[in-house]
């Protein structure tokens, strides 16, 4: 049979092909043209699928879409990273704001380290270049300065630098919030160098000798007088002994001083300063320091004990408990407040109250050496000097530890000057075991053989005065 030479079969199949397009039924249409099913496996027609092979794209919409896609992970990054950092960041602000100087270093502590773990899950090798993201996770140079400004407004400017490791090539030393305090930090440092770390010394192991030294050093250029003085003040009232008037003189000193300056050094002297004040009879002065430094931090619980104790020592019971029951509706039933409560009870006799504030501070917190004081001096009271014993030992304990540790606010001289009082009452009126003995035996080896306590304590050993008056008629302490 021949053959028809009209018939081209290449046309006939695009014939036959686009027949058999006009009689597809469309179940499952291309996302590109939605004319055609889809290519199984795949979104788009096989027409498209050609087309799309063999259409080039420029190299810089290549390197657009892989910075979008870049830009996208930072963005997705941050989002989800710094929601932590930001909400701790506002709370920050808002300690700042309302002088709340403990809650904001605790929020910028929380905020650095929860962008330092953000950092540590970015892999990055000493050495190389810095990741950007790594970069990204960091505290800004403004709420650096502003995070060492809370440290040194809660704690002093000498533990903000050594808290946040700050020296002259950190960039925050020259922003105008945290300038002051490091220059206050470095004439300080100037002195105690001068002070402590030279070859210089006194001519005598002698007060006078040392208060002549000490004023030598302070005419050194850049020298902190306030701080000199300061050192004056603890010659005089710690290592030589001198009398209450001579111990005044040099924080009246540094008063005068530390307004000059313009400069705020209450971290430094004033706690000191109120007590002073109080012994010499000045009480209201004293008070009026500790609404001084109240004021500056309104959570200052330091402050707010040592005013508690001043109206205590002054008889002032009614005022002190309206002042912890006030501290309590602002603050909540904190560690601190309890423990300001418990005293309050205990020098006024409210002792059922006193053993259920003292069982929650001990069940539910790291129980101070001062609540382990007032306790025993709760027993005594009541003639139960075995029980006052076992407090008062645990409770130098705990002092002596924390002393160790250079805890604030523990004064172990304290403690001891109680734990002597209660081993004497209870080797006297007491059954102690052999173990107790040993306590007591190691007690007295820490002071002289003719030591004298106070005189509270030595009336109480005697027999001139009873624990009752003392503790709730009199001084309400031993020590």
């Amino acid at each position: 049979m021949k053959a028809n030479k009209d018939i081209n079969p290449k046309d006939n199949s695009k014939k036959k092909s686009k027949k058999n397009q006009e009689e597809e039924v469309v179940t499952d249409p291309c996302t590109r043209c939605g004319e055609h099913n889809c290519v199984e496996g795949a979104e788009f027609c096989e027409d498209c699928l050609v087309e799309m092979l063999n259409t080039r794209v420029p190299i810089m919409g290549w390197i657009a879409g892989a910075a979008s896609l870049v830009l996208a992970v930072v963005a997705i990054a941050a989002s989800v990273f710094l929601v932590s950092p930001t909400i701790l960041c506002v709370r920050a602000e808002k300690a700042v704001k309302e002088k709340s100087w403990n809650d904001a270093v605790y929020y910028y502590d929380q905020m650095d380290s929860t962008l330092s773990d953000f950092r540590n899950l970015i892999n990055w090798q000493e050495g190389s270049p810095e990741p950007f993201l790594r970069r990204f996770f960091k505290l800004g140079a403004g709420t650096h300065a502003k995070m060492f400004e809370a440290y040194a407004k809660m704690y002093g400017p000498l533990t903000a630098v050594e808290k946040l490791e700050v020296n002259d090539n950190t960039p925050l030393t020259k922003t105008e919030t945290a300038k002051p305090y490091w220059e206050q930090y470095k004439g300080i440092v100037r002195a105690f160098d001068a002070l402590y770390n030279s070859n210089r010394a006194p001519e005598a192991n002698t007060y006078d000798a040392s208060i002549k030294f000490i004023g030598e050093i302070e005419q050194q250029e850049g020298v902190d007088k306030v701080y000199t003085s300061y050192q004056k003040y603890l010659m005089a009232a710690v290592y030589y002994d001198q009398s209450i008037e001579e111990s005044l003189k040099w924080l009246e000193t540094c008063d005068d001083y530390a307004k000059k300056s313009g400069m705020d050094y209450k971290w430094l002297y004033y706690s000191d300063y109120a007590n002073i004040l109080n012994v010499t009879g000045e009480h209201n002065k004293a008070l009026a320091l500790m609404d001084e430094l109240i004021s500056d931090n309104n959570n200052n619980f330091n402050a707010y004990t040592q005013k508690t104790d001043i109206l205590i020592d002054n008889g002032m019971l009614e005022e002190a408990e309206d002042f912890v029951d006030g501290l309590v509706e602002d603050f909540g039933n904190y560690s601190e407040t309890q423990e300001m409560q418990l005293k309050v009870a205990r020098c006024k006799g409210e002792y059922d109250k006193v053993m259920v504030l003292g069982d929650t501070l001990m069940a539910n917190y790291a129980a101070t050496p001062e609540t382990y004081r007032q306790m025993a001096l709760m027993f005594v009271a009541q003639g139960d000097y075995k029980n006052a014993f076992t407090y008062i030992d645990n409770g130098f304990s705990a002092a002596y530890m924390l002393n160790e540790e250079e805890s604030a606010g523990i004064s172990l001289e304290k403690i001891k000057e109680t734990c002597y009082i209660c081993a004497k009452l209870y080797e006297k009126h007491g059954e102690p075991t052999d173990e107790e003995k040993l306590k007591i035996a190691e007690i007295y080896y820490m002071f002289p053989e003719d030591y004298k306590t106070t005189d509270d304590g030595e009336a109480l050993i005697s027999g001139e005065k009873t624990a009752w008056e003392i503790l709730t008629q009199g001084d309400y302490d031993l020590v």
